[in-house]
Parts: structure tokens; sequence; C-alpha cells
């Protein structure tokens, strides 16, 4: 291979630098990325530990929050190093899915949802909504036909909500005073979570798959056999 022509080509925009990179590289550069930015929202999701006195955080299961909710910052690394660490790295998926435990604190510590009756209702509509956009935005690099991509979406979106619902009670719904209400809630949470879902899976549909043409070492190989 002519490495002078293949670095030429890095320089005038004609092949992709991440794609050019080994495999390693850019899994560093994302571990990197997310070490960076995992530092600055994990100080927030670690309130509860820091003053786990204030009134706001009684009776929420906090504590299960701290050990599960930076967690989020692991999922999209790990999953884009699994599936070959094709690039580009998927920044936006990994920024909302951060967000969804950061918000949760956040409004936790303002004490939003016991002060605005309505916020809880919002939170599940919102988090459901960019729960499926990311795996929208995940199928995205993969040549899926639009109905798969749409069941997908809400299948996995719903699934998650599911899960979290399953997990309010062990963790804190069963002792709290709540519980009398919570069948009606838990219908009211899933009934948003998939409205939420279907309007990011129909999102989701509305842009094309970014379907691979060559991979930068292919290019490479082009150019210098030029």
């Amino acid at each position: 291979m002519n490495h002078d022509r293949f670095h030429a080509a890095r320089r005038a925009g004609q092949l992709c630098p991440a794609a050019a990179r080994p495999r390693w590289t850019r899994v560093r550069a994302a571990v990197c990325y997310g070490s960076h930015s995992g530092r600055s929202w994990a100080s927030v999701v670690l309130l509860p530990a820091i003053h786990p006195e204030w009134q706001q955080y009684s009776g929420k299961g906090m504590w299960w929050r701290i050990v599960v909710f930076p967690l989020a910052g692991l999922v999209i690394p790990v999953a884009w190093w699994i599936t070959g660490s094709r690039p580009p790295y998927p920044y936006l998926a990994d920024g909302l899915i951060v967000m969804i435990p950061l918000s949760d604190v956040i409004w936790n510590t303002v004490d939003a949802y016991d002060g605005i009756w309505w916020w809880d209702d919002v939170n599940h509509l919102v988090n459901s909504f960019v729960i499926a956009y990311v795996i929208a935005l995940w199928l995205r690099r993969y040549p899926l036909g639009t109905v798969a991509r749409v069941f997908l979406c809400l299948g996995v979106g719903m699934t998650l909500a599911v899960v979290w619902e399953l997990a309010e009670f062990p963790t804190f719904l069963k002792s709290s005073d709540q519980l009398v209400a919570a069948y009606e809630d838990t219908l009211g949470d899933l009934g948003l979570s998939l409205i939420g879902s279907s309007l990011a899976a129909l999102l989701g549909v509305m842009q094309p798959s970014k379907r691979p043409t060559a991979t930068g070492e292919a290019r490479a190989v082009a150019l210098a056999q030029r």
C-alpha cells in the first residue's frame, strides 16, 4: 500500500479518519470520551450517597439508583465494542442514554416528583421516547426494513419500561404509602411508555439507514491502487 497516498487521502477528507484507525484505537477513544463525560455527571448521580439525609430522597429507593445508574454510561460503549466498533461512534445515543439517570436524580434532588403532581407522568413519556429513539438510532447502522425497525423499537422500549415498573416495587414502592394506587399508576406509566416508544419508532423510521458502502481500510486500498 502507498502510505503517502493513504495519508494524503486522509488530509483531503477522502478517507474518514475514524475509519482509518485500528479498532483498539477507536475503542480507546470511546472509553476516554466516556470517562471524561462520566466524571461530569457521576457527581450528580452520587448526590444521594453524599447527602442521604435530605428529605426529598426519603422513601425513593435512592441506594439502588446509586448502584445501577452509573452503569448507563457503559451501555453504548460496550454495545459498540461488542458489535465491532464500527465508526462513527454513536455519541448522540450515548449522551441520550446518560441523560435519563442524570435527569432522574436531578428531579429527585429538586423534589419535582412530589412538588409537581404531573412530573412523573411527563418523565415516563419523555424517557420512554428517549430510550426508543436511542434504539432507533442504533438500528440505523443496519440495513433493516421499516417494519422490523418499528417493532424492535417498540419491543425493546416497552420491555425496558416493564423492567422499570417491576424494579420499582421491591426497591421502594412496597413500603410506600403510594402502594394503594400502584396498580392504576403502573397502568398509566405503561400507557405513557407505549405512546413515547411509538412516537420514537415513527421518528426513527423516517430517517434512512446508514448502509455502509466500504470500510476505511477498503477505501485506503482503492485509493492507493489508483
